[in-house]
């Protein structure tokens, strides 16, 4: 019960310093480690992040790996950031690391995108010829139908669901409207390819996959 209250207060946390991304506030290495602490109490084992910049970049991995995390999908927040870029590949030099997720809800924002389709792609294939690892972007499952370019741009599809903004509040409704949502991704992504669930790219297998989160 503890622990489920320190994780909710960490995602009250994790609201406001997303809000609060433009006066570069940063989390110091002792609050990740005890943030990350408090995630493998909890049971989990593997880890997504948002950016490889600062702290996130210098420090999560070997942090990470530390407190016995299996498996890691570093974030790069901006794929036109070289610095960035090689904090990212910095990190593939630990074994936890499985893959990449190049960007984050930036490429389809109504005339707002921060980045275009080729340069997620380049961006994907720098880390991808530089490190070994597999790679891919995220965006809003919704920004996947009907857009076989960004379907097949990565390794694996890695898409953020949110049944809130889908207007199912009540818990039943918005598993019920998650597995459908998976289940139509599934549907609609190449042969190649196939919805793997919540956990991370599997190394040993050669064929593109599609995740969901």
């Amino acid at each position: 019960m503890q622990a489920q209250k320190r994780l909710r207060s960490l995602n009250r946390q994790n609201a406001v310093g997303m809000s609060e991304k433009c006066q570069k506030i940063e989390a110091t290495p002792e609050a990740l480690e005890e943030d990350l602490l408090l995630l493998r109490r909890a049971g989990f084992t593997g880890l997504i992040t948002y950016t490889a910049n600062g702290v996130q970049g210098e420090k999560l991995t070997e942090l990470a790996s530390a407190l016995g995390f299996k498996g890691l999908i570093v974030g790069i927040w901006d794929p036109k950031n070289p610095k960035e870029l090689e904090a990212a590949k910095c990190c593939a030099s630990n074994p936890i690391v499985l893959g990449y997720s190049v960007g984050n809800e930036g490429y389809k924002e109504g005339g707002k995108d921060r980045y275009t389709l080729d340069e997620l792609s380049a961006a994907i294939r720098d880390l991808r010829q530089a490190t070994g690892r597999k790679a891919t972007t995220t965006e809003q499952i919704d920004d996947y139908y009907g857009d076989k370019a960004l379907l097949e741009i990565g390794d694996w599809v890695l898409v953020n669901a949110h049944p809130y903004f889908h207007s199912k509040l009540e818990p039943d409704r918005a598993v019920q409207w998650t597995v459908s949502a998976y289940e139509d991704l599934q549907k609609r992504t190449p042969p190649a390819r196939h919805v793997q669930g919540s956990r991370a790219p599997d190394r040993r297998r050669p064929a593109r996959k599609a995740h969901g989160s």
